[in-house]
């Protein structure tokens, strides 16, 4: 039933009751009221009256027999001093007014409710089936549900059928039964309606599928919203494409697993799962037990096939049948895809190349076509699908080819497959192949780069391993402009890094200009052949993105007004871009500076508020960045002080939020953070000047306040607790210092909001008992105004019944009288109401002395013992489960059992029988069983049991088998070394760590012409004798009988051979398994310092470690200090590895390096390319030389300005910003403020730093002068909002001015002293 419940809260009345002026009921429906009593009155009778006045009717009273009259009940929670009024049936002559009421001597508290019925329509009726089964050979009846949930009462259900020329009238129930009698034809529509005097809804459609009838017998499938409730369930429609294959999966539950399978059409069985290999001509059957389904297969459709087919499952005495309708597309094919039959695209020699066409969608048969394209008529090549390329095949430079694919639905035509010949002669050609622009090349890049005009951009050539040692060039229009055997790699702009290790070199071109836009070409001279690939660049002038701005000095509130720097840089768009400070003014917009740097001081402000911005613009046009905020606290001749901000963050010495939201009736913290020098200070908590609560207090507490200083973080928190709407409003957290008041401003909001949905926990821990024991779940909100109603509901078909009103349900075996039970809880403030989720009860078994049943909250059973519900383990291999239990299991037996027989305990030799083991971890609470070698008749339930005296405590879990194919094997070393002097061997394992057992595996090395097998074994072991060239591929398969997988390679490359040793070096995925290793590629930075990692193994701690380059060693780990010039190098041997430096790197220090250990007899040593980048400097970054930042005494603040990123060097400079032009402060990046500095009330200052790649402004500091005379001042200075303030100097100033109203006193930021 729909309930709708009113929690009643409003003014108290005389502080007995709480009350809402208006409620509303719908007619025939209930309604419930919650009206809340001061506990003192918790003894007395409480009542329920129609009426506002002092005599007002009694309509129910909590001392009537069971609290009910009538139609009236109540029911008194004194727990949480609230008493529940509820009215059924309601009419609209209930509508009125009404009174809750408390019956004591004197006069009775009482509040007033006015009561309004409404009439609302009918929502609209949902649909539920009421028997399970819809699809039978007997003919049995389906009933079907119609229930409208919302809406005034009585409601008039009516079921029709639909029909095509007038809907009958079915009956004027809310049920439906269907049966065979019911079916005159095939098809049946039928839909309810619900009606009230409000209006009329219809539902949903049942739609009903007739597959069999006869005078004795039917079968029928009955369907809400294409939901079938059959215990056989598949797709209801299927198409397959003729002549094709098609397969179609028929689900089935648990019951149906050990029968037969069958595919009919007409009812003739056209094939069954128990035919030899579930086949019958062109139909199979695989049926997949442990999933819950089977498999109908198919093969070379015919457009005949088409028809209705059922999948069926045997049943002695019944025919489960599900309809499947398949119907034949005669489908036109889609557009053919090309793939390379032969890697080799471009050689010298003439070798062919082979592409294949095929259209993988569309009727069979096919009919493939090639044609070259031409400008007069395209000519055919061929009626196969492959297209064979040769040098005789060229009477041109360019060609282009594609292919055709039709069939009787018509065709489609590939992409183009274009030929570019280099070179062609009697004997021998050169071309290049490419499908999309994808060439199969030795050498290959991105067809097409942009860079930006004034930038630089890099091109990386990728090429395969034999072109290692070839030279490489970069040429335009067949003039080479670079190649990597020029001194440095460089010729003017460019410049060429050839990276041999990872297979590709760098082409890098600087200072890009407009004309440099065109083709050109990554190119690898060998002998006798230039491989080239084309690459187009194209010149984007860009425009510039919007200025990002930072502070370049760190304090921006002081008592000496020191100056602030900001930067401004746009870090995209093309070079070069022209920066411009302006002060936004009412009238005009002015101009500072023409730098990206604002300098900020005292000098700079005329009046207490201060707006700046820059712009960037180049030829592509112009952006402005966001405002710069300076507000002046204090100005006067000597001194200022003021606050600078970007996007209001400022660097205070004390900060919180700034708004904060609490709600009703809870509790909020809030975190108040400090600098170190404020750690001994006493901290408090403020509202209105009034200190509301102290750290020195006792416990930190006053009434609902309290404070907590946590000294080692730099914060204190301050609680508020049981909040009222009248706590809203302004706040302050304080620091008091000698001297100086030290407050930063925070808001409290306090919102009324409404519940969260409940959460459910279970209180005790056993779910499944032998011997009936309880269970608790608790009911909470956690989120949402209190106070919070909670009520227990049981769900039932007809109506829900109420429990209790407490936040507890408690479950015991009287509580159960079926097999099922669901509950609920609702939560409820005066903001609304929200239900929990379900709790579900499933009774195992019950008699007049015990029971057994299972509790569970989303899937999660309440148990002191509980694992995954469901498992699934891999044929052949081991699985592990988890059975978790409770501190009170500890000491107990521990089992492991399949249909109440017990496989394994934990107190049995070694906790092990036969094939399962258990082992039980008494710390960690769960126990651990393990079952090997896993066999598919494994399958199955399983129990995690503890034996406790008198009970058996079980987990059901399910077991499922799985008949995996193997995983990509995984490669590992088995041996340190890969590169020797003395040609030592190496040993690499393959494993494919998924996949049904047993598993076999053939080691091959990859040939030219046919991979050749190596071993039988899932071990390779290489040495000197395996090598026959300089490069050498291996892989591994491994296989069961569900497939085959190969490994990734194993690359070998011989470095030197002669008939007594070898070098070489192994690789798996680019990583050699040296006893040495660090990054391969690393970045520093122009003028700056980089430091590289090189790890080793053990055995390498006492050997001597080097950092060289082409063979020269730069600096070894026992020269003095170990350090020579630039370069210096620590060993740290506890952790195996030792750092090398290098700094003030320069441009000439690209290149490659190499880590070394040297070795008695060998030399171990592993390659780093260092690659030098000129970068723009950073943002630059404001601190705070000087801790205090507000002073009453006009003490000096020093703020740095650092740009933590860009090449160096870096020049600083300070600025002030001013309304009519920024001016320089200093060319140094510290900026010092003063009273001295300040000539008025607000300043703003910022710095700039800039390098040869272009400068950025920092953001704001603004000074804001407080006060200021002759001898002293007082000021305060932030960066972005953050700094501390002047208020009790505020406060004294100002207690000044009432009695010499003459004195002057500027504040901005101190408390309201009205």
């Amino acid at each position: 039933m729909w309930i709708l419940i009113l929690v009643i809260f409003s003014l108290p009345v005389s502080g007995a009751l709480q009350a809402e002026m208006k409620l509303t009921g719908i007619v025939g429906r209930s309604i419930t009221i919650n009206c809340k009593y001061n506990g003192k009155y918790r003894q007395y009778v409480k009542y329920w009256c129609q009426g506002w006045t002092e005599r007002c009717s009694y309509s129910v009273r909590t001392d009537y027999p069971d609290g009910r009259r009538g139609r009236m009940s109540i029911t008194d929670n004194k727990t949480q001093a609230i008493f529940a009024v509820t009215m059924e049936d309601l009419r609209l002559g209930d509508a009125g007014g009404y009174s809750c009421g408390i019956d004591k001597p004197g006069k009775d508290p009482k509040i007033a409710a006015e009561l309004q019925i409404s009439e609302e329509p009918v929502s609209v009726p949902e649909l539920r089936f009421l028997s399970p089964p819809n699809a039978t050979c007997s003919g049995g009846s389906v009933s079907v549900s119609c229930e409208s949930v919302q809406g005034s009462l009585p409601i008039q259900y009516t079921w029709y059928e639909n029909t095509t020329s007038e809907d009958s009238k079915t009956s004027d129930t809310n049920k439906l039964d269907l049966h065979c009698q019911s079916f005159t034809q095939q098809h049946h529509q039928y839909y309810c309606t619900a009606s009230n005097n409000q209006g009329e809804k219809s539902s949903e459609m049942v739609t009903v599928s007739v597959i069999h009838i006869s005078e004795n017998d039917c079968s029928y499938l009955t369907q809400i919203s294409n939901i079938a409730a059959s215990a056989s369930w598949a797709k209801n429609n299927v198409t397959g494409v003729l002549g094709r294959s098609i397969t179609i999966d028929c689900h089935y539950d648990k019951l149906s697993q050990s029968h037969v399978k069958y595919w009919s059409r007409q009812c003739s069985v056209l094939v069954k799962s128990d035919d030899p290999d579930g086949r019958r001509g062109r139909m199979s059957i695989t049926d997949n037990k442990t999933q819950g389904f089977f498999v109908v297969t198919m093969e070379d459709l015919h457009s005949e096939d088409a028809g209705w087919y059922s999948c069926g499952i045997d049943k002695p005495g019944l025919l489960s049948i599900f309809p499947v309708k398949l119907q034949i597309s005669d489908e036109p094919l889609s557009v053919p895809e090309l793939r390379f039959l032969s890697p080799p695209n471009a050689t010298c020699f003439g070798g062919s190349v082979s592409v294949s066409c095929e259209s993988v969608q569309g009727s069979l048969p096919i009919q493939y076509t090639w044609y070259e394209n031409t400008t007069s008529e395209d000519s055919k090549t061929s009626d196969t699908n492959k297209l064979d390329l040769h040098c005789q095949s060229f009477k041109q430079q360019h060609h282009q080819y594609y292919c055709t694919a039709s069939n009787n639905q018509g065709g489609k035509s590939s992409e183009m497959v274009t030929v570019s010949v280099i070179h062609i002669s009697e004997n021998d050609c050169s071309y290049l192949t490419q499908i999309s622009n994808i060439a199969p090349s030795a050498l290959w890049a991105k067809n097409n780069v942009t860079g930006v005009l004034g930038r630089s951009i890099t091109i990386d050539c990728h090429y395969d391993n034999l072109s290692q040692s070839h030279v490489k060039s970069w040429s335009r229009q067949c003039s080479v402009l670079v190649k990597s055997d020029d001194p440095d790699g460089r010729r003017g702009r460019m410049s060429i890094t050839d990276n041999k290790t990872q297979g590709f070199f760098v082409v890098t071109m600087e200072d890009l200009h407009s004309e440099d836009a065109g083709w050109y070409s990554c190119g690898i001279d060998k002998p006798g052949l230039l491989s080239i690939f084309p690459v187009k660049l194209q010149i984007s002038d860009e425009p510039l993105s919007v200025p990002e701005l930072r502070f370049l000095s760190p304090p921006n509130a002081t008592c000496s007004g020191g100056s602030v720097s900001v930067s401004c840089e746009s870090v995209q768009g093309s070079l070069p871009i022209q920066y411009t400070w302006y002060e936004n003014t009412t009238s005009e917009d002015s101009k500072i500076s023409d730098t990206n740097k604002l300098d900020l001081h005292c000098q700079s402000f005329t009046q207490q508020h201060h707006q700046y911005y820059c712009t960037a613009s180049n030829n592509q046009g112009e952006k402005s960045s966001e405002m710069v905020t300076v507000s002046v606290i204090h100005i006067s001749e000597n001194d200022c002080s003021y606050v600078t901000q970007i996007s209001n963050i400022a660097p205070s010495a004390l900060w919180a939020k700034n708004n904060v939201t609490g709600v009703l009736g809870r509790s909020i913290t809030i975190d108040c953070h400090y600098d170190k020098l404020s750690q001994s200070h006493v901290k408090y908590w403020s509202r209105q000047c009034s200190v509301l609560v102290k750290s020195d207090d006792p416990d930190g507490r006053r009434g609902r306040m309290s404070i907590t200083d946590n000294k080692t973080q730099g914060f204190f928190v301050v609680t508020m607790e049981d909040l009222h709407s009248e706590d809203a409003g302004w706040y302050s957290c304080g620091i008091d210092k000698p001297g100086l008041l030290s407050i930063f401003p925070v808001k409290l909001q306090i919102s009324d909001e409404p519940v969260s949905v409940p959460e459910l926990k279970f209180l005790s821990p056993p779910n499944a008992s032998c011997s009936g024991g309880s269970m608790s779940v608790s009911c909470e909100s956690v989120q949402g105004s209190l106070p919070i109603q909670y009520t227990w509901y049981e769900k039932t078909p007809s109506e829900d019944s109420k429990i209790s009103d407490t936040n507890k349900l408690d479950l015991h075996c009287q509580s159960f009288t079926q097999q099922h039970h669901q509950y609920y809880c609702t939560a409820s403030n005066h903001q609304g109401e929200k239900s929990s989720e379900m709790v579900t009860v499933s009774v195992i078994h019950i008699s007049e002395n015990d029971c057994s049943y299972v509790t569970q909250i989303s899937n999660i059973a309440s148990s002191a013992l509980w694992a995954k519900n469901n498992v699934t383990g891999v044929l052949g291999r081991s699985i592990t489960i988890d059975c978790h239990y409770d501190k009170l299991s500890q000491s107990h037996v521990k089992s492991w059992s399949r249909q109440c027989s017990v496989l394994v305990k934990s107190d049995d030799p070694d906790g092990r029988r036969g094939r399962i083991s258990i082992t039980d971890h008494k710390t960690q609470g769960l126990f651990v069983v393990t079952m090997e070698d896993l066999h598919s008749g494994d399958a199955g339930w399983y129990s995690c049991g503890i034996d406790k005296p008198g009970l058996l405590s079980i987990f059901p879990v399910k077991l499922q088998i799985s008949d995996e194919p193997v995983s990509a094997p995984e490669l590992k070393f088995l041996s340190p070394p890969n590169a020797s002097c003395s040609g030592g061997s190496v040993s690499v394992s393959c494993e494919s760590v998924q996949g049904s057992f047993p598993i076999q595996y053939i080691w091959y090395e990859k040939t030219p012409s046919e991979d050749s097998k190596v071993s039988d074994t899932n071990k390779l072991d290489l040495h000197c004798q395996s090598f026959t060239q300089q490069h050498h591929q291996y892989y591994c398969t491994a296989s069961n009988h569900q497939g085959e997988k190969s490994s990734e390679m194993v690359p070998v490359s011989v470095i030197n051979r002669s008939e007594n040793d070898c070098s070489y070096v192994t690789q798996i995925s680019n990583i050699a398994p040296s006893a040495l290793w660090a990054k391969n590629k690393i970045t520093g930075i122009l003028g700056r310092s980089i430091t590289i990692d090189c790890h080793y193994d053990k055995l390498s701690q006492s050997h001597v470690k080097s950092w060289s380059r082409q063979c020269s060693v730069l600096v070894k780990s026992d020269d003095p200090d170990g350090r020579r010039g630039r370069m210096s190098i620590t060993d740290n041997k506890t952790q195996g590895l030792f750092v090398v430096t290098m700094e003030d790197l320069r441009s000439g220090d690209a290149g490659w390096y190499s880590c070394g250990i040297d070795q008695p007899g060998l030399l171990s040593m592993f390659p780093v390319k260092l690659q030098i980048s000129d970068e723009p400097v950073s943002v630059p970054e404001l601190k705070f030389l000087s801790p205090p930042n507000a002073s009453c005494s006009g003490g000096s603040v020093s703020l740095s300005c650092e740009s933590v990123q860009g090449s160096l060097p870096i020049q600083y400079t300070w600025y002030e910003k001013t309304p009519s032009e920024d001016s320089k402060i200093s060319d140094t990046n510290k900026l010092g403020l003063h009273c001295q500095s300040f000539k008025q009330q607000h300043h703003q200052y910022y710095c700039t730093a800039s390098n040869n790649q272009g400068e950025k402004s920092s953001e704001m500091v603004t000074g804001s002068v407080i006060h200021i005379s002759e001898n002293d001042c007082s000021y305060l200075t932030q960066i972005s909002n953050i700094g501390a303030g002047c208020e009790r100097t505020v406060l004294l100033l100002y207690k000044m001015k009432v009695k010499n109203y003459h004195m002057p006193v500027v504040s901005t930021t101190g408390p309201n002293l009205d």
